[in-house]
C-alpha cells in the first residue's frame, strides 16, 4: 500500500515519468550546445522575451496536465534556452526515476552551478534531502491524512519539515494537514504564498477554495472561479465536488444567484445543483421582507434582485463558430446553452439555431427556427426556416425515391422473360437490434444499437439459389470509464504506467457509429458473403467468407473458410482509444477455418459436429490462435403443427493460445481461456397458431475452463518491461493470473412473429444469457415484407434477422 502512495508524493515527479525518454535525448542535444555563442547571435531583449514566454507556457501545460502539449513546449525551451533550470530539474527526476545514480550527480551539479537560487534548484533540493525512509515517512503521512488522523499527520511532517516545503503536492499536502489539525485561515494564508511558484496550478487554487468552503469564507468570484474549474477535464469532478460543499452555506443575494445561475447553465440537468439553487431562492424570498405602507401611499414592490446583464447572443455566436473552426464542437455547443440559460431571446435562440445547423444538427436546428419564426418574421429566420425544411424535404424525397428504385428494381426483376423467376420468394427486411452488456462503464461494458435493412431473393429454377444485400446503421457506446477507480484505472490501457499527472474523474463516453454492408449468394452447394463492418468506426474492416456443403452417403458435411470481426467489446468491435497516452488498439479480426458434420434422416433423431482452427489479429493487438470441437445429438419428443418439443445434449470445447480477454494496451478483450468444455441440455418449444408463431429456447449447463497467465502488455514487451520497473511503486505485477473456472450457467431466448396482412409480418425476439462472468442480453424488433403475399404462412420456428458483422444468416 505505501508503494502505491509513492506515486502520490510529487506531481513533479509524476511528470518526469512520462517524460524521461525525452528529457534525456534533449539533454543529449544540451550538452552540445554552447548557450553564449547562442545568446550572442540573437538580440538580447528578444531572447529574454522569447524565454519568458516559453516558460509561462511550460508552467501552464504542467499544470494543466497535457503532457503532449508539455513536450511540444520543452522542445520551444531547449531551441531558446537549453540552458534552463526547468530542463535540468526535470532530467533529474527523469535520472531517479531510472536509476542513474551518476546522471543524477552531474546533472544537480550543473543545475547548482547554472541556477543556485532558482526555485527549481530549490524543488530539486528539498527532493534529493530526503532518505528512504523518510520517504517513507511521507508516505505515512498521507495515509494518516486520509484516515483523518491530523494530529499525527502534522506531528510527523513537522519532523520532516523544519520550513513548509516548496514542491507542490507536498506543499499542498503540508497545509491541508495544518487546516484539518491547527488553523484553516494559517493552511490558506501558507497556500497562498505558493501562487508567485505555481500561478496556473489547478489544484493549488482548488486547495485554498477547499478550505474557505471548510470555514464558509466563499465569495461570488471564487464561486465564478469554481465554475470555471468545473470545466476542466481534470479537475472538473473535485471543482463540482466544492460547489456542492459550499452550497449550504451560501448567502442568497445577487451575486451569488449570478454565479448560481451560471454553474445551472453548464450543468442544466443536474439534479443537485437545480436542488441547491430552488433552496436559495426560497431562501431569499424568506429574508426579503414585505414592505407595506398604509394611508393613501401606494404598495411599495419587493424590489427583485439586481438583475445581471444579459449576455450578447452574437458574441457567443462568434465565439461557437471559433470553436467549430478549432475543431471543437462540445466547446461550441457549451457556449451556446450557457447563452440560453441565461438569455431566451429570440436573438439567443436565433443564433443556436445557426450553431446547429454548423454542426449538422438539422433537426433540432428546424425545431428552434419554427419557434423563433414565430415571433420574428425576420429576413434572417426565415432564409434559415427555408434553407432547413427544403433540405428535409429533399432528404424525405430521396428516401422515398430509394425506396421506390428498390420495389422498381424488384418488379422489374418478376417481369422478365424467364418465368420461373415469378414465383421467387422476395423478402424486404427492416429491423432493429440492441446488444447489452453490462459490466464496467467505459471498459468492459458495450451496448449496440444497428437497424438491420435486408432485401433477400431466390434466383435460378431452385428456389433454393439466393443472394441478399444487407445495410446496417450501427452505433456503438461503451459509456464513461472512472479514470479514478483505483482497480481499473491500472488495468485499462497503459494506466498501470501512468502517474498522477495523468486524467482522472470520469473519461468522455467511448462511443462510435457507422454503417456495416454485406452482399451475399448462395448457389447450389456453394455460398460465399463479402463486406464490411461499420464504415465511420475508427477501423473498418474486410468480413466474408466461402463455403460448400455436400453429402457422404447419409452424411452431411462443409468446409468454410470466414473472416468476421469480433463483437463482444468495444476494443474488439471499434477499436478503443488509451485515455493515459492517445494510442488505439483494436479492433480484432477472426479468421477461421472449419468444418462441420451431421446426420439427420428426417427420424426424429440427429447428431452434428463442427470443428476448425482461428487466427486473432487486430491493431496493435496480439495475435493469438484457437481451436474448437463442437457436438451434439438432437431429438423431437413431439410435433404436431401447434407445438413441438425438442432436446438434446450439447458438449463445447476449445482453447487459446494466449488469454486475450483483458482491457489494457494490447489486449483483445475478448474471453479466450486455455481450455474451455461445458456440457449442457438444450430445450426448445416451437410452434404456428394460425398468423401466430413462436419459439421458446432454454439451455442449462455446467462448464469448466483454464485460463493462462497474461502479461498487461503482450503486444509490446518494452510497456511490458516498463511496468515490470515500476512494479515497487504501484504495488502490482504486470501479469493476470491464470487459474480454474468454471460453473453453472443458462439462457433463454424467445422469438414472437405474427401476419399483419397478407405481406407484412412483425416480431419480436429476445436472448438473455447468464454465466459466471458473461451476461449478455440481446433484443430485436422487426418486420418484414413479403412480396409473394398470402401464399405464405409465418416462419416455423420464426428466425429473427441477425446482424451481418456478427453472424450473416440465409432466409
Amino acid at each position: 500500500m505505501l508503494s502505491a502512495t509513492y506515486k502520490r508524493i510529487g506531481a513533479i515527479r509524476s511528470v518526469c515519468m512520462l517524460l524521461s525518454k525525452s528529457i534525456t535525448l534533449a539533454l543529449m542535444v544540451w550538452q552540445n550546445t554552447q548557450p553564449v555563442s547562442q545568446v550572442e547571435l540573437v538580440d538580447q531583449r528578444l531572447f529574454e522575451r522569447s524565454r519568458s514566454l516559453v516558460e509561462e507556457r511550460l508552467q501552464l501545460w504542467n499544470h494543466r496536465k497535457q503532457n503532449v502539449q508539455l513536450e511540444e513546449v520543452m522542445a520551444q525551451l531547449m531551441r531558446v534556452a537549453p540552458e534552463h533550470p526547468h530542463l535540468l530539474e526535470l532530467a533529474i527526476y527523469g535520472a531517479l526515476a531510472e536509476e542513474r545514480i551518476g546522471d543524477v550527480q552531474s546533472l544537480w551539479q550543473r543545475l547548482q552551478r547554472q541556477a543556485p537560487n532558482h526555485i527549481a534548484t530549490r524543488r530539486v533540493a528539498e527532493r534529493m534531502q530526503l532518505s528512504a525512509e523518510q520517504q517513507q515517512t511521507l508516505a505515512q503521512v498521507e495515509l494518516y491524512y486520509f484516515a483523518g488522523r491530523y494530529d499525527e499527520a502534522q506531528r510527523l511532517l513537522r519532523a520532516l519539515y523544519p520550513e513548509p516545503p516548496i514542491t507542490l503536492s507536498t506543499a499542498i499536502l503540508y497545509w491541508d494537514v495544518i487546516g484539518n489539525a491547527q488553523s484553516r485561515e494559517q493552511a490558506i494564508g501558507g497556500l497562498r504564498q505558493l501562487r508567485s511558484w505555481y500561478p496556473e496550478a489547478a489544484e493549488l487554487e482548488l486547495a485554498i477554495i477547499g478550505h474557505q468552503v471548510a470555514i464558509d469564507a466563499v465569495e461570488p468570484e471564487v464561486l465564478a472561479r469554481l465554475t470555471d474549474l468545473s470545466l476542466n477535464p481534470f479537475y472538473g469532478e473535485q471543482a463540482l465536488s466544492l460547489w456542492l460543499r459550499a452550497f449550504p452555506s451560501l448567502t442568497p443575494d445577487a451575486a451569488t444567484l449570478r454565479e448560481v445561475n451560471h454553474l445551472a447553465g453548464y450543468y442544466p440537468k443536474h439534479s443537485e445543483i437545480a436542488r441547491y439553487r430552488k433552496l436559495l431562492l426560497a431562501r431569499q424570498n424568506e429574508v426579503v421582507p414585505e414592505q407595506q405602507v398604509t394611508g393613501d401611499a401606494q404598495p411599495q414592490v419587493t424590489p427583485e434582485p439586481e438583475a445581471p446583464v444579459l449576455p450578447d447572443p452574437w458574441a457567443a455566436f462568434d465565439s461557437a463558430v471559433a470553436a467549430i473552426e478549432a475543431g471543437q464542437p462540445g466547446k461550441a455547443e457549451l457556449e451556446m446553452q450557457q447563452l440560453i440559460a441565461e438569455n431566451k431571446s429570440t436573438d439567443a435562440r436565433f443564433a443556436y439555431a445557426l450553431i446547429l445547423e454548423k454542426l449538422d444538427r438539422e433537426d433540432e436546428a428546424l425545431v428552434l427556427a419554427r419557434q423563433v419564426l414565430a415571433e420574428d418574421k425576420g429576413d434572417g429566420v426565415v432564409a434559415l426556416f427555408e434553407r432547413l425544411t427544403a433540405r428535409a424535404a429533399q432528404a424525405e424525397a430521396e428516401v422515398v425515391a430509394a425506396a421506390e428504385a428498390v420495389l422498381a428494381a424488384a418488379e422489374e426483376s418478376s417481369e422478365q422473360p424467364q418465368r420461373q423467376n415469378s414465383n421467387a420468394e422476395r423478402y424486404l427486411w427492416l429491423g432493429y437490434n440492441l446488444a447489452d452488456r453490462d459490466s464496467t462503464p467505459g471498459i468492459s461494458s458495450l451496448e449496440a444499437k444497428t437497424w438491420m435493412l435486408r432485401y433477400s431473393s431466390s434466383f435460378g429454377s431452385e428456389q433454393e439459389n439466393r443472394w441478399f444485400v444487407q445495410i446496417e446503421p450501427t452505433k456503438v457506446n461503451a459509456g464513461a470509464a472512472d479514470l479514478s477507480d483505483s482497480y481499473w484505472r491500472p488495468r485499462f490501457g497503459t494506466g498501470l504506467l501512468c502517474d498522477d499527472s495523468c486524467p482522472t474523474g470520469l473519461w468522455p463516453e467511448a462511443k462510435d457509429s457507422g454503417v456495416a454492408v454485406g452482399i451475399g449468394v448462395e448457389w447450389q452447394n456453394w455460398h460465399a458473403d463479402l463486406g464490411r463492418s461499420p464504415i465511420g468506426f475508427s477501423e473498418s474492416k474486410w468480413v466474408g467468407s466461402l463455403g460448400y456443403d455436400g453429402d457422404i452417403g447419409e452424411f452431411g458435411w462443409g468446409a468454410e473458410v470466414e473472416r468476421r470481426v469480433l463483437t463482444s467489446a468495444f476494443i474488439n468491435f471499434a477499436g478503443a482509444e488509451d485515455p493515459f497516452s492517445a494510442r488505439e488498439w483494436g479492433p480484432v479480426v477472426e479468421t477461421t477455418l472449419g468444418g462441420s458434420f451431421n446426420w439427420d434422416q428426417g427420424t426424429g433423431w440427429g447428431w452434428w459436429s463442427n470443428l476448425g482452427v482461428s487466427r486473432y489479429a487486430g491493431s496493435n493487438v496480439k495475435s493469438n490462435q484457437r481451436w474448437y470441437a463442437y457436438t451434439g445429438v438432437y431429438k423431437t419428443f413431439y410435433d404436431t403443427e401447434a407445438l413441438a418439443f425438442d432436446s438434446g445434449l450439447t458438449a463445447l470445447t476449445w482453447g487459446f493460445d494466449n488469454d486475450q480477454s483483458q482491457t489494457t494496451y494490447g489486449q483483445g478483450g475478448y474471453y479466450s481461456p486455455k481450455n474451455y468444455f461445458s456440457l449442457s441440455i438444450p430445450l426448445s418449444i416451437y410452434g404456428r397458431l394460425g398468423r401466430f408463431s413462436y419459439h421458446v429456447r432454454a439451455s442449462f449447463g455446467q462448464s469448466e475452463s483454464r485460463l493462462h497467465a497474461a502479461d498487461f502488455f503482450p503486444a509490446h514487451p518494452e510497456l511490458q518491461e516498463e511496468a515490470l520497473a515500476l512494479t515497487e511503486q504501484t504495488g502490482i505485477t504486470p501479469v493476470f493470473e491464470g487459474g480454474e473456472g468454471g460453473g453453472f450457467g443458462r439462457s433463454l431466448s424467445a422469438t414472437l412473429e405474427y401476419q399483419v396482412t397478407n405481406h407484412w409480418y412483425i416480431g419480436v425476439a429476445a436472448l438473455l444469457e447468464r454465466s459466471e462472468f458473461y451476461d449478455p442480453n440481446n433484443f430485436t424488433l422487426y418486420l418484414r415484407y413479403d412480396f409473394g403475399g398470402s401464399r405464405r404462412a409465418p416462419n416455423r420456428p420464426p428466425y429473427p434477422p441477425q446482424r451481418y458483422v456478427s453472424q450473416p444468416w440465409w432466409d
